[in-house]
């Protein structure tokens, strides 16, 4: 059973007592890229199915934020400061989880080699040659 790949639109949200607030935007995700969604916009709704005010709203929203790849969701967003309630339409084009990859500590290397044999030439250069050495360090 190979995993089904779960994508979202590349934003996170906090939930509280005033609802459900945009906390973070993936760089380069459908959210980011609309450059519309900020951080603390509340998300009233999603595909006009209210996010309810008690319960699991965690839940209800990741579900739907979640679906296969290039669907399109609507969000229904009130930003701060504006009655405005605005509709947006992404399309989930950002794999779920892929922030989590993301901020793992990097794997070493093949690069990470001890700098120290830089700054030590081989014992077979001859030092009397400083000019050949010169002329090709240039770039």
């Amino acid at each position: 059973g190979r995993k089904k790949e779960i994508f979202d639109v590349g934003l996170s949200f906090t939930v509280s007592q005033q609802g459900v607030r945009v906390s973070d935007l993936e760089p380069g995700g459908p959210a980011a890229k609309l450059g519309f969604i900020e951080v603390g916009d509340l998300i009233i709704a999603i595909d006009d199915e209210n996010v309810p005010s008690e319960g699991s709203r965690d839940a209800f929203v990741q579900s739907r934020l979640c679906g296969p790849r290039g669907t399109s969701v609507v969000l229904t967003l009130s930003k701060r400061g504006m009655q405005l309630r605005t509709h947006v339409q992404l399309r989930r084009t950002h794999l779920f989880g892929a922030a989590e990859l993301r901020d793992r500590p990097p794997a070493p290397s093949s690069d990470t080699f001890p700098s120290s044999s830089s700054s030590s030439l081989p014992a077979n250069i001859s030092p009397s040659l400083p000019h050949n050495l010169n002329g090709s360090q240039k770039g």
